[in-house]
C-alpha cells in the first residue's frame, strides 16, 4: 500500500470529462501469454526485449516509454533494456516513434515497411504493428508508432493496460498478476482520433481533504502531486485538467508543474469557476 489515496482524491473530483475515445477506438486483445505463430515477444524466457526510442523524439514519449519498461518488470521481473543506437545486434526490437519526430520510424515509412496513412496527421492516433526484418540485424520489431506526441503515449499505455498493469494501479493500488512470457499477436492495431477531441478532469472543492492529504503526502499542490495526476490522465487516455483553485494556483505554487504538463502532454485549463 502506497497511499490511501483513492477514496481522497474522488472527494474532490467533481466531475469526470473521461471518454471511452466514442467508437473510434478499436479495441483488440493482442497481447497473448502463451507464444503462436509468428508472435512477436515482449518477455520470454527470461529474456526482454530492447526498447529504441530515438533522441529526437519528444521527452514525454522516452518519459512513457520508461513507465511501460517499469510496468513490464511489475508484471514479469524482467526489465527491458533501452538503446538508441539502431545499431543493433538484438533480433527483436520494441521500436517507439512519433511521425516526423522519429528518424528511424520516418525511415521505415520511407521504405514502405510501415503503412501509417491511416493515423498520419490525425489528432492523438496510433498504430502497432509487428514488422519483419525492419533495420539490418534485426529479425522482428513491435513498431508502436504515433500521429502526434499524445498519441505515441496512448499507444505505450495501451500496451501497458493490455499486459494486465491497470490506468489506477498507483492511486488504488491495484495489482498486477506476474506472467513469465508475454507477447504481441501479428497483425495492426490501431486507436484512432477521439469523438471528444479534450477529456479530462477538474479538481473542485479541493479543501480540506485533497489539500491535507497532499500536504501531508507531497507537501502541497506541487509537481510531485499534479504529476501523478498527469500519469493518471493519460493512461485513461485523457488530456486536460482543470488544477485546484481555491486560494492557490498550479503556476505559482510550483513552476514545475506548468513546464511538466506540457512534457507530459496534458492542456491545462483556467476557465473551472466558469
Amino acid at each position: 500500500m502506497k497511499f490511501p489515496a483513492l477514496p481522497i482524491l474522488f472527494c474532490s473530483l467533481s466531475i469526470l470529462f473521461l471518454s471511452d475515445r466514442g467508437n473510434a477506438l478499436e479495441k483488440k486483445d493482442y497481447v497473448k501469454f502463451a507464444t503462436s505463430k509468428d508472435s512477436f515477444a515482449i518477455v520470454e524466457k527470461k529474456q526482454a526485449s530492447p526498447f529504441y526510442v530515438d533522441s529526437s523524439d519528444y521527452p514525454g514519449v522516452l518519459r512513457a516509454a520508461n513507465d511501460l519498461r517499469t510496468d513490464i518488470a511489475t508484471v514479469t521481473g524482467i526489465k527491458p533494456s533501452l538503446t538508441q543506437n539502431t545499431n543493433t545486434t538484438q533480433r527483436n526490437v520494441i521500436l517507439v516513434g512519433t511521425i516526423g519526430k522519429s528518424r528511424v520510424l520516418d525511415r521505415l515509412i520511407k521504405e514502405k515497411k510501415i503503412d501509417v496513412s491511416s493515423i498520419a496527421g490525425k489528432w492523438e492516433a496510433s498504430l502497432m504493428q509487428v514488422v519483419p526484418n525492419p533495420l539490418p540485424g534485426v529479425r522482428s520489431a513491435l513498431v508502436i508508432a504515433g500521429s502526434d506526441k499524445r498519441g505515441t503515449i496512448y499507444g505505450l499505455y495501451d500496451v501497458s493496460e493490455q499486459i494486465g498493469v491497470s490506468p489506477w494501479n498507483w492511486w488504488a493500488d491495484v495489482p498486477a498478476k506476474r506472467r513469465d512470457a508475454l507477447f504481441v499477436k501479428t497483425g495492426k492495431y490501431f486507436q484512432s482520433e477521439s469523438a471528444v477531441k479534450y477529456r479530462g478532469i477538474f479538481l473542485n472543492d479541493e479543501e480540506p481533504a485533497l489539500g491535507n492529504w497532499t500536504r501531508e503526502k507531497f507537501g502541497g499542490f506541487n509537481s510531485k502531486f499534479y504529476t501523478r495526476v498527469y500519469e493518471l490522465l493519460l493512461r485513461l487516455k485523457a488530456n486536460y485538467l482543470w488544477p485546484a483553485m481555491w486560494g492557490k494556483s498550479l503556476y505559482e505554487a510550483d513552476s514545475e508543474s506548468a513546464r511538466l504538463a506540457d512534457e507530459y502532454g496534458i492542456v491545462i485549463g483556467t476557465s473551472l469557476h466558469e
